[in-house]
């Protein structure tokens, strides 16, 4: 299935609700200036090894790749209610663009700052800009949004 959206976002079973997926694809929208597509839900491998609300996030991220291809030109992001074994809120595979993040109410602005990472953002020191650590800002800076590719 051709998709031409710039970022895909990808339910990871077990799914947030729709609604907070759906919030965080017009943040994304909105704050990368990116295309975002919703696609249909993906059971995760059963190496995965959901126990618990707990995922491993290695076969999510082999299986997203499976499904979608490495990343580089659409941004995969995976997003699950489950927790990601190593108390992380976002793995990243390798250098590639795909993510699988832990989405819960209020972390909006986390996965907003891993994809915008994977277009060559960093931290920012401006509190009103949605790259700045912990914020819940809806706007690049004039300095981030110069740097974005």
């Amino acid at each position: 299935m051709p998709v031409s959206a710039q970022i895909l976002l990808v339910p990871v079973v077990p799914l947030p609700p729709r609604a907070l997926i759906e919030a965080t694809a017009d943040r994304l929208t909105a704050v990368l200036f990116r295309e975002v597509a919703i696609v249909d839900p993906m059971v995760p491998p059963s190496s995965a090894g959901v126990v618990d609300g707990l995922i491993d996030p290695g076969p999510v991220h082999t299986a997203l790749g499976a499904s979608w291809g490495c990343g580089c030109r659409t941004r995969l992001v995976g997003v699950t209610a489950a927790r990601l074994l190593g108390d992380s809120k976002v793995t990243r595979d390798g250098c590639t663009a795909t993510l699988l993040v832990h989405l819960e109410e209020g972390e909006i602005g986390e996965v907003v700052r891993a994809v915008g990472r994977t277009l060559g953002l960093d931290a920012c020191r401006d509190q009103e800009c949605a790259m700045h650590p912990g914020t819940d800002a809806r706007v690049l800076c004039p300095g981030c949004r110069s740097r974005i590719w």
